[in-house]
């Protein structure tokens, strides 16, 4: 099975980034504030995908491409500013000018790997999936526009496997992996 999408979508900013009060931390020297100011960001979302059912549906494997361009994204940016004299680190969520991601996924899931013996026959299964995307942010931090290469909180990969062995009365018994490259999560004005 073949499939394609386009979708337009909208995420407000979570109420904590618009209201959150100011705390400060004299021991760190730093303030961590929301911004009232902050737009919704939209998104256009296109998407390819096959699907392909294995053994009468019990098993499947999906190869997936992606493209979002995102207007108005939403990240936290940290700056210094002085106070009484003292360098303070001062975070708060700002816009970002514009950012886009592109990827692959592959996924395959197994509800019932064939040829077990004994007890294991029809009652283990797995899912696995691995994701590699590529993003990118322009954003203005101090009157300048910059490029980032990456998008905050986006991992370039991200992997999982999990195997389960299925109990009585739809009951499961799951032992899951995960993996999660590194990301940033906040960038310095």
């Amino acid at each position: 099975r073949i499939k394609t999408g386009y979708s337009r979508t909208l995420g407000r900013p979570m109420p904590n980034q618009i209201a959150e009060p100011a705390t400060i931390n004299h021991e760190s020297q730093t303030i961590s504030q929301g911004n009232p100011d902050l737009k919704p960001r939209v998104a256009d979302n296109f998407d390819l995908a096959v699907e392909w059912f294995i053994d009468g549906y019990d098993a499947a494997m999906t190869l997936g491409v992606f493209h979002k361009q995102i207007k108005d994204d939403i990240f936290r940016i940290a700056s210094e500013v002085q106070i009484d004299g003292q360098s303070w680190l001062s975070t708060r969520p700002v816009n970002a000018e514009s950012s886009s991601i592109s990827g692959v996924e592959w996924g395959y899931i197994n509800n019932r790997i064939p040829h077990l013996p004994g007890f294991l026959r029809d009652k283990v299964g797995m899912s696995a999936n691995l994701m590699w995307a590529d993003g990118s942010m322009d954003y203005i931090a101090k009157g300048q526009r910059y490029q980032l290469d990456q998008l905050i909180d986006q991992s370039e990969w991200l992997a999982n496997l999990a195997v389960f062995y299925a109990l009585p009365a739809g009951g499961e018994v799951r032992l899951a992996w995960n993996y999660q490259s590194a990301s940033l999560t906040t960038l310095g004005d």
